[in-house]
């Protein structure tokens, strides 16, 4: 393992969140790769090489499995728009591409979502109000709000405050 020393640059708190990220969002790119490589692998080694494999890796083969799910199912995401642990990538990987890119869009599907979010969304019902719908993407919206620039922000408090307006609202 690498040494981590004192850096001569000092960091502010968002520099360094924005830092850690990039590297999360590294992470996850990985384990999609992962996914791909168990899979391909799994193909080409010879009988009785698998589980030996596996385990020269250090991983069960029921992670090896989920793994596999997350690379064949969350391949055409990007990586930064998806949660950063396994347990939620698995959870997401077993909706519709199309669900998954649905909720990236709507903010519903996002990096800090938890596996529990994950679960939800598979166990949403078919017919969702238009209320329970605005109320999502306000929650998406706060949770993305941090990563947002204050121009952004501006944009987006702007464009809420004519809708609002619009509906009869605040005047």
């Amino acid at each position: 393992m690498a040494e981590i020393t004192r850096a001569d640059t000092i960091r502010t708190g968002p520099e360094w969140a924005t830092i850690i990220r990039d590297d999360l969002n590294r992470a996850v790119e990985g384990l999609i790769s992962a996914g791909q490589h168990l899979t391909q692998a799994k193909a080409d080694v010879n009988h009785g090489e698998w589980i030996p494999m596996l385990n020269g890796i250090g991983i069960s083969q029921s992670h090896a499995s989920h793994l596999m799910q997350i690379g064949r199912n969350l391949n055409q995401s990007d990586p930064t728009d998806l949660p950063r642990t396994v347990t939620a990538l698995y959870e997401l990987s077993q909706l519709d591409p199309e669900d998954i890119e649905h909720g990236v869009e709507d903010g519903t599907i996002h990096p800090d979502m938890t596996t529990q979010d994950a679960k939800n969304l598979k166990q949403e019902p078919e017919k969702t109000t238009a209320f329970e719908k605005a109320m999502k993407n306000l929650k998406a919206l706060r949770k993305n709000a941090d990563r947002l620039s204050f121009t952004e922000r501006d944009e987006v408090i702007a464009t809420a405050e004519r809708i609002i307006t619009e509906l009869g609202g605040r005047k």
